[in-house]
């Protein structure tokens, strides 16, 4: 056969439709091969997730050396919910509409942006369409109530503006008629309820549209101590504001992997006073405009994460300019890369299903930073089994690991024990007397869930490797959860 045409094949398919038929060329051909000419072409749509789209073998005279296939595109006539038409919500969630080639990737992306609203559930079945070539998109979608929210008690805080932190939050999907999520918290110190040494709250807002994701957050924190000097005592005091702008977009998913790409936006401003008076020198205002790119992949039953991330600080938006950082030894135009590598795998050890979640976060910057852009590690999220003792600096990296099972539990409850192991270490550190830059520690906890509504943890914390002369207590960490949906 000296030459295979597609015809009707779309111009987008033309970098590897033809590909996966050029093999053929130059060979004879009986009625088993052209049987699998098309059999290959077929499987080489559905791969790249055209499911409804048919190679055929039309009638033709093969004596000239020419092969005549008629591709024909399966197309979408509407995305519908399954017992009526479709609205808004489900038109802005799926990439694709009436008239595409239906890609079954695309649909999938849709499905997963139903999903950003917590109580919302969705599958989809695809059924045939009026004419020849079309299917129907039939949706299948759920929904509890709009409004959830949680209350939760926890020791996440400090000892000097309030170890004991009272959380409270709500969620709000859909409200716009779309697949939005507003989302709004507040947090602070459950030692002092009248007068709270700290308080913490959030706004944020995500609105995901096809392949895009689009979000805004903005949060404030705000703290008060009492200092002792020598022969006196003074309130310190001092408050954060940050805003950021974010869009993302999908920039390829196939059966077994998908890839993002996230623009964003941030300001940070704060302030630190002494006795009510501001201290200038502390004043910060920084803009950074960071790019990461990430990529998920299922390996069997295993989960994989990783990316890639660079920021740069910025002008504009209330920005300082350099000289007013530089005074102080930092600077307000740094450049970072970040990366992350996490791995969720499930282990069978006997009739029991074992859970190994492992992450490997990093940065790297030659520049002078921020405090508020150094790498930092010792603490709860961090490298556990520290709790009021830290390193940072430029740069640096942290490995936690973790290894979770079932345990007994009555009816309604679910009860997991949990072992975890993290190391870092950190990079230019931010004091020049740190002569040791890693640290090392291991835990041991529980968590338990009873009926869905209250969710608890227990863990205690130990160091393994610190500076010489820190303190090495045995840290024990709770936190407690109601749901409300």
């Amino acid at each position: 056969m000296k030459r295979i045409e597609l015809e009707g094949m779309p111009a987008a398919w033309r970098g590897w439709l033809p590909a996966a038929a050029a093999r053929w060329q130059g060979r004879c051909l009986g009625l088993v091969q052209l049987d699998q000419v098309v059999a290959e072409l077929s499987n080489a749509m559905v791969e790249r997730g055209y499911v409804t789209s048919r190679v055929y073998l039309p009638e033709q005279n093969l004596r000239q050396g020419r092969l005549r296939l008629a591709v024909v595109p399966g197309r979408i006539h509407q995305i519908r919910l399954k017992d009526g038409p479709g609205d808004r919500g489900l038109a802005s969630a799926f990439p694709q509409g009436a008239g595409d080639i239906l890609n079954v990737r695309a649909l999938e992306q849709g499905l997963e942006q139903l999903g950003r609203v917590p109580t919302q559930q969705a599958t989809m079945e695809i059924v045939p369409g009026q004419q020849p070539g079309e299917s129907d998109v039939a949706v299948s979608r759920s929904r509890a109530r709009q409004l959830t929210g949680q209350l939760s008690l926890d020791d996440s805080g400090q000892p000097a503006t309030g170890r004991l932190q009272s959380n409270a939050s709500l969620l709000l999907g859909g409200a716009t008629g779309f697949n939005d999520l507003l989302s709004l918290s507040w947090s602070q110190d459950a030692e002092h309820i009248a007068h709270p040494l700290s308080q913490a709250h959030t706004v944020s807002w995500l609105l995901p549209w096809g392949d895009w994701t689009a979000f805004a957050s903005y949060s404030a924190f705000a703290y008060r101590q009492t200092v002792q000097a020598i022969n006196q005592s003074f309130s310190s005091s001092g408050h954060s504001r940050n805003t950021q702008l974010s869009l993302a977009r999908l920039l390829h998913r196939d059966q077994s992997s998908k890839t993002e790409l996230k623009a964003s936006l941030t300001r940070k401003a704060s302030r630190s006073f002494i006795e009510d008076a501001e201290i200038a020198q502390q004043r910060r205002d920084l803009t950074i405009a960071g790019l990461e790119l990430s990529h998920r992949r299922y390996l069997g039953e295993a989960v994989l994460d990783a990316s890639l991330g660079y920021q740069r600080g910025i002008g504009g938006w209330g920005a300082q300019n350099e000289a007013q950082t530089a005074a102080a030894g930092f600077t307000a135009r740094h450049e970072l890369f970040q990366s992350r590598l996490a791995l969720q795998l499930p282990l069978r050890l006997g009739s029991q299903t074992w859970r190994w979640s492992s992450e490997l976060r990093g940065q790297y910057s030659v520049d002078p930073l921020l405090p508020s852009e150094q790498f930092s590690i010792g603490s709860r999220y961090t490298v556990r089994g520290f709790n009021s003792n830290s390193l940072s600096g430029r740069g640096g990296l942290y490995w936690r690991n973790e290894l979770s099972a079932p345990l007994p539990a009555p009816a309604g409850a679910q009860l997991e024990g949990y072992l975890g192991l993290d190391a870092g270490r950190v990079s230019h550190p931010a004091y020049a007397d740190d002569t040791s830059r890693s640290l090392s520690g291991w835990a041991a906890g529980l968590r338990a869930q009873l009926a869905g509504k209250l969710s608890a943890e227990l863990s205690h914390e130990r160091a393994m490797r610190q500076p010489q002369g820190w303190n090495r207590p045995a840290i024990t960490h709770f936190n407690l959860t109601l749901l409300w949906q």
